[in-house]
């Protein structure tokens, strides 16, 4: 009698555990089916682009039923619509993507939404309304902040090098319009002296910087559409011997190398800038369980100084 019972007592604890981790399981949408989500990146020797790929990766493992590949256009607009095109002929059940610039990667972007392939896109645009959803941070208001901060830091006079991202891509055109837009009319002699692309890299801001340093070395401020090319322009000066301190530096995206040189007095003021990976996934789930998902979801942001460093997560 007492086997019998213990032997009830193990298959009843067994039967718990098992219903308990089924329980925990995640299944997206058909539990039946597999999905297959693939991301179309446009670089990834870019930091803040292989984070992106990562975070939507981490998510999608989450799921039993969930098959996630992805591709790297290794900064070509032209590799990258490639890339998609064959997504689509694959017949993959979402695309998640950053389009690299905007213009060119509209038709193909258009297409696979026009065939019934959710396409996300992850901060970057495309033109017109032909894609599922887009998700990130809002440039312009971020852009808009980073000007009146240099020219409050400035007291409205002075001279900065602009580092610029990818030519072309969304983020790029929106950090560069509305920060000279807002200097032009509110603070008309902070004079922009050099305005240079880096594609948002490290090592091609260092390389950028330490040709500009060498026609512009007295500059007052350094504006940098990404944390890591101010990264890289830090090392173009430290590498000149020429102190970065006494400038007044703003990025974006609020990397752990920015809140390094927030608290070593190198950077002044950044703006974090999330990079919407995990809420793409996330997006698709609903999508798959019938939900309905906003066209348009923008994730806030947060300035970051040496008020606040201690107290923000880095993105990365």
């Amino acid at each position: 009698m007492k086997k019998i019972c213990m032997c009830v007592l193990v298959f009843m604890f067994s039967l718990s555990v098992t219903l308990a981790y089924a329980e925990g399981e995640l299944y997206m949408g058909d539990k039946d089916k597999t999905y297959v989500i693939a991301f179309s990146q446009d670089d990834m020797n870019n930091d803040w682009r292989a984070s992106q790929v990562n975070s939507a990766k981490k998510e999608a493992e989450k799921y039993k039923n969930v098959k996630f590949i992805y591709t790297d256009a290794q900064g070509s607009s032209m590799k990258q619509v490639n890339d998609i095109e064959d997504l689509i002929a694959q017949g993959v059940d979402a695309i998640l993507t950053s389009p690299r610039e905007q213009k060119p990667l509209t038709p193909v972007v258009a297409k696979a939404y026009q065939e019934g392939i959710p396409i996300i896109l992850l901060d970057r645009r495309v033109d017109g309304d032909q894609y599922t959803a887009w998700i990130g941070p809002d440039n312009v208001p971020i852009a808009k902040a980073a000007a009146e901060y240099m020219g409050k830091q400035l007291n409205g006079k002075g001279k900065i090098i602009h580092l610029q991202g990818v030519p072309g891509s969304t983020p790029q055109i929106e950090r560069s319009d509305y920060f000279i837009e807002v200097l032009k009319e509110k603070y008309p002699d902070i004079e922009i002296v050099a305005q240079q692309p880096a594609d948002f890299l490290r090592q091609k801001a260092l390389e950028v910087m330490e040709n500009l340093l060498q026609a512009h070395p007295d500059i007052n401020g350094l504006y940098s559409e990404s944390d890591s090319m101010a990264y890289g322009a830090m090392l173009a000066f430290k590498n000149a011997g020429i102190d970065m301190a006494p400038l007044v530096v703003v990025g974006i995206d609020y990397i752990t190398q920015a809140k390094e040189m927030i608290k070593a007095g190198l950077m002044d003021a950044t703006f974090t800038f999330d990079t919407c990976g995990k809420e793409g996934v996330q997006a698709l789930d609903k999508l798959f369980k019938g939900e309905t998902i906003p066209k348009d979801q923008v994730v806030p942001s947060t300035m970051v100084t040496i008020e606040n460093v201690d107290s923000v997560e880095p993105i990365f």
